[in-house]
C-alpha cells in the first residue's frame, strides 16, 4: 500500500516568502504545528492508501486526466483558516490560478480517482497552502498572519506531481512519485531563504 495525493507544486518564486512567513512563524508561535519547506504544496486530491496494482492504474489515470493541463499564472492570495469548533485548527494562503486551471486540475484528479474505484472528496475544494495546524485554537496566530502576510504580486507556475506520503514522528515525509506537468524546476533544487 502507498498513501498518495496530487500536488500542484508552486516554483520558489511564489514559495521563498511563504518559507520566509512561516519561519517568522516558527519563531513566534513555536507550540504550533508549522508545514517544513519541503512539504509546502496544494493538494489537488488525496487518494489515501493505494494498494500496488490500483496505484500503476491510477498513474495511467491521471495522465490521461491532466493531460495539457499546465498551472502558468499560479498565485497566492489572503490567509485564512479551516475552523474546528469555532475556532482555527488549520491556517492557510489561498491559491489560485488563471481561468480556474487548479480547479480543474482537482477535479481532474477526483475523476481519475474515481476511475479506479477510490472514494471521492468528502468536501468542497478549497485550493490552498497549508502553513501550520493549531491544537488549541489558533485566532491570535491568523491576525497575526493576516498583518505579516503581504500578498506578493507574484505569479508563477506550479507543477503538478503525485507524492506519496510516509507518516513519520516528526511529520509526513513526500517524495515525488511523477509530474504530470512541469516548470522544469526541481523541488531538490529549491533554494530557501
Amino acid at each position: 500500500m502507498t498513501r498518495c495525493f496530487l500536488a500542484a507544486v508552486p516554483s520558489c518564486d511564489i514559495l521563498n516568502p511563504v518559507v520566509e512567513l512561516v519561519q517568522q512563524g516558527r519563531k513566534s508561535f513555536p507550540k504550533l504545528r508549522w508545514v517544513r519547506p519541503e512539504n509546502l504544496h496544494v493538494t489537488l486530491a488525496f487518494f489515501g492508501d493505494v494498494d500496488d496494482s490500483r496505484y500503476r492504474i491510477l498513474e495511467d489515470a491521471l495522465a490521461s486526466r491532466l493531460k495539457g493541463l499546465v498551472l502558468s499564472d499560479f498565485s497566492l492570495s489572503q490567509t485564512g483558516s479551516f475552523r474546528r469548533r469555532g475556532t482555527p485548527s488549520i491556517l492557510w494562503i489561498q491559491a489560485k490560478s488563471e481561468n480556474s486551471v487548479l480547479t480543474k486540475a482537482a477535479q481532474a484528479a477526483e475523476q481519475a480517482g474515481q476511475d479506479v474505484g477510490l472514494p471521492g472528496r468528502e468536501r468542497s475544494y478549497h485550493p490552498h497552502l497549508t502553513l501550520a495546524r493549531c491544537d488549541d485554537g489558533g485566532t491570535n496566530v491568523l491576525r497575526w498572519l493576516e498583518r505579516r502576510w503581504l500578498r506578493p504580486a507574484i505569479k508563477g507556475t506550479a507543477r503538478i506531481v503525485l507524492m506519496n506520503s510516509v507518516l513519520m514522528p516528526r511529520g509526513p515525509m513526500y517524495s515525488e512519485k511523477r509530474v504530470f506537468s512541469s516548470n522544469t524546476e526541481r523541488r531538490r533544487s529549491m533554494t530557501w531563504l
